[in-house]
C-alpha cells in the first residue's frame, strides 16, 4: 500500500491523519502556517539551558523517542549536532523521514 501523505506548513503527515473536517483543521492549525506544537520543547530548552547550562554542548547528541513528524526534532537540531529520532509508526515515520530530508538536515537525524 502506498504512503499517502498531505502537507500542512513545513510538515508532511500522513493523510489519515488530516481526514475529515475536524482532523484537516487540527493539521491545519498544529502545521498550517508554522511548526507543529514546539512550545513545550523550547521552553524546556530555554529553562534547560538558563539552568544547567553544563547540560548542553553543541557536539552532544539528543534523543526524540515518539518523534511523530518531527516538531520536536527541528528544534532539538537548533541546540544539537545530531538527533536520534525514532517514530514507531511506519507512515509517521516516512513523513518524518520526509520532513527532515526536505529540511535538509537527513545527514545530522
Amino acid at each position: 500500500m502506498d504512503l499517502k501523505i498531505k502537507k500542512y506548513g513545513n510538515f508532511w503527515v500522513p493523510d489519515v491523519d488530516a481526514k475529515g473536517r475536524r482532523n484537516h483543521t487540527k493539521m491545519q492549525n498544529l502545521f498550517g502556517d508554522k511548526d507543529g506544537s514546539i512550545d513545550p520543547i523550547v521552553k524546556a530548552m530555554v529553562d534547560l539551558l538558563a539552568t544547567r547550562s553544563e547540560a548542553y554542548s553543541s557536539d552532544q547528541i539528543a534523543i526524540d523517542a515518539g518523534a511523530n513528524v518531527g516538531s520536536y526534532t527541528r528544534v532539538l537540531l537548533e541546540y544539537y549536532r545530531r538527533v536520534i529520532a525514532i517514530e514507531p509508526m511506519s507512515d509517521t515515520f516516512r513523513c518524518l523521514e520526509r520532513n527532515v530530508h526536505d529540511w535538509g538536515k537527513l545527514d545530522r537525524v
